[in-house]
């Protein structure tokens, strides 16, 4: 298989020992096949090296570890397997990082950049938990507060920029880097074909097949035009979004269009815009926009132009029903049910 590999985030953080030579680096990538899709869920073995010159061949310094991969997304400590030389950064004014993923090579020699005061960091004071220590930058927009144990607050803050890029590398415990890469995805389809709208049924009109990785919101919005013809008398339709074909319009996620009355029996164009909001579980979800002619023949009904469009927002908290809310899922109609203090209590109502 061939491996494709972007880096997210290559980081050198000073460990408790304080010697440059210890530096551990944080390293952080999305590993892909050819298509440019997450490779398959599991454990990788990946090794990592690093060279003093960009043409050599032979490393200096070398680990291999087996790693996680979820969602095409993995962490790893450079050095936590296999530790640095003592004097590896300190002798070394340029290190090259190489990275092979099943025997693979998937990236060129990497040239790792210098940190900053790195090689001073043996001369860094430690501080004990009975100690406070404020570490600020640049103005009161960037800053890190770090205090020591205190009943009444918090043990550490951050205050990031308002504006510009910034990263925090949680542990493994708190939120992790697939959480939050599972950012709003959106899925898009068209089609101008020309759809004619029987009576008394739902027409599909366009769907769009939707891959969340995890539970969350799934906001639709479709939209076309209605044709009207062939009567001046009341030539009227719905249309809407919903996941199940057939069926009829559902108050009160359809819209209405058209007229009661017209001045002559030509075509008459009319837009129409409908939008439907569902909490879906974590998988595949078709989600349709569909019309229904309200009016019998002659009077004729016909779309076209259909758009629709679906965007995933993951949330990891429950959605903040009330008491016999009603909610739409892929099942059906879900009331919430807040008789207990189970707040995910559900019931379905088929």
């Amino acid at each position: 298989m061939k491996y494709f590999l972007s880096i997210i985030i290559l980081l050198l953080i000073i460990v408790s020992s304080l010697s440059a030579g210890k530096l551990p680096i944080s390293y952080q990538g999305k590993l892909t096949d050819q298509y440019n899709n997450p490779v398959p869920d599991g454990s990788y073995t990946i090794i990592f090296s690093l060279f003093d010159d960009s043409l050599s061949s032979s490393p200096i310094w070398s680990e291999t570890a087996s790693v996680n991969v979820k969602l095409g997304l993995f962490n790893h400590q450079l050095g936590s397997d296999n530790s640095f030389p003592d004097n590896l950064f300190s002798e070394n004014d340029k290190l090259y990082l190489e990275v092979k993923i099943e025997n693979e090579t998937i990236t060129t020699k990497t040239l790792l950049t210098d940190v900053p005061f790195s090689k001073n960091a043996s001369s860094i004071t430690m501080f004990d938990n009975n100690d406070s220590l404020s570490i600020k930058s640049f103005s009161n927009e960037h800053k890190l507060i770090i205090y020591g144990y205190d009943e009444d607050s918090s043990n550490i803050v951050l205050q990031a920029g308002k504006q510009g890029d910034s990263a925090i590398i949680f542990p493994e415990s708190s939120i992790s880097a697939d959480e939050m890469f599972n950012e709003p995805g959106v899925i898009y389809n068209y089609s101008n074909s020309v759809k004619y709208l029987g009576q008394g049924y739902m027409t599909d009109l366009i769907t769009v097949e939707i891959d969340i990785p995890t539970d969350g919101y799934v906001v639709a919005h479709g939209k076309c035009y209605v044709v009207f013809s062939g009567t001046t008398n009341a030539n009227r339709a719905w249309i809407q979004i919903d996941m199940t074909s057939g069926g009829t319009g559902k108050f009160p996620f359809y819209n209405m269009v058209g007229l009661g009355g017209y001045v002559n029996n030509n075509e008459n164009y009319f837009p129409v815009h409908v939008m439907r909001v569902y909490y879906l579980e974590a998988g595949k979800h078709i989600i349709i926009m569909e019309g229904e002619a309200l009016d019998s023949p002659p009077a004729n009904a016909e779309t076209w132009d259909h758009q629709i469009t679906a965007t995933f927002y993951p949330s990891h908290y429950f959605p903040p029903f009330k008491k016999n809310d009603i909610i739409q899922s892929d099942t059906g109609e879900i009331i919430f049910d807040q008789t207990t203090d189970d707040y995910k209590k559900l019931r379905l109502n088929k």
